[in-house]
Formats: structure tokens, C-alpha cells, sequence
């Protein structure tokens, strides 16, 4: 990712411009206002698939497994 500075007005006149950087080039900016930052634009991380969907349960029988519930919470939010 690469991290450019812009004004504030550069923001306001290029939003659109600037947002698709964003969006499909991984930019960053850091946006100042007389003379100092005042945010930066980020883009927003992938959030990762989980590795299990529910109907992965439906095939395991639960009533002679003592830690159910942790070992569900270990597959997951680990």
C-alpha cells in the first residue's frame, strides 16, 4: 500500500478520483489542513471466510462429548 498526501480541497474537488485509488489500488492518503493531518482514507480490510458453516455440525452426535461448547468455540472463533 502507498500512502500520498493531499489538501483537503484536492479531497473535495477529486473525491471520486481518489475513492476509486482507494478502492482498487490499496491507496492510502493522509489529508492535511493547514499544514497539519487531519485523517487519513484508508481502505477497508477483506474480512477472512470463517472454515466452517453450520451444517458441519449436523453431522457430528454431540451426547457423549463432554466439551461441546468450548470445542465449538475453539473451530469457530480461533
Amino acid at each position: 500500500m502507498t500512502e500520498n498526501t493531499i489538501w483537503v480541497r484536492e479531497l473535495h474537488y477529486n473525491f471520486k478520483e481518489i475513492s476509486d485509488k482507494v478502492i482498487k489500488n490499496q491507496e492510502e492518503f493522509l489529508v492535511i489542513r493547514n499544514s497539519k493531518p487531519i485523517f487519513k482514507i484508508v481502505p477497508i480490510k477483506k474480512t477472512v471466510k470463517k472454515k466452517y458453516i453450520l451444517q458441519d455440525f449436523s453431522k457430528l452426535e454431540f451426547a457423549w462429548w463432554k466439551d461441546l461448547s468450548q470445542d465449538i468455540d475453539n473451530l469457530m472463533y480461533r
